[in-house]
C-alpha cells in the first residue's frame, strides 16, 4: 500500500479534510479524480468475486462524510470517518 493510500485509510487524514470546511462550501466532492482513486479500489472492489462487471453487482454508496444518513451505517457496525464534518453540520444545522 503507498503513503497516500495509507493515509486514506487512517481517521486523522479525514479529521484534517473536513476541518477545513468552513460550514458553506462543501467538503464531500470528489477529493481526487477517478483515475487518481482507481488503483485504490481495484483489488478490493472491481476485482473481487462478485464484483466484476459480468457478476452485475450492486453497490450501495451511502455518501460522503457530510452525509446525514451515514450515522446509521456507523451504528450498524461500519466504520465511520467523518466526525470532524458531523460536528460542523451539527453546529450548522442549529443555527
Amino acid at each position: 500500500m503507498s503513503a497516500v493510500e495509507e493515509a486514506l485509510s487512517k481517521p486523522e487524514y479525514w479529521d484534517k479534510h473536513y476541518s477545513k470546511s468552513d460550514g458553506q462550501t462543501p467538503t464531500h466532492e470528489w477529493f481526487r479524480s477517478f483515475n487518481d482513486l482507481e488503483e485504490f479500489f481495484q483489488s478490493p472492489l472491481f476485482d473481487a468475486p462478485g464484483f466484476t462487471p459480468p457478476d452485475n453487482p450492486v453497490i450501495l454508496h451511502l455518501g460522503s462524510g457530510d452525509n446525514l444518513q451515514i450515522l446509521g451505517g456507523h451504528n450498524g457496525g461500519f466504520e465511520y470517518y467523518g466526525w470532524v464534518i458531523r460536528k460542523a453540520r451539527s453546529k450548522e444545522q442549529k443555527l
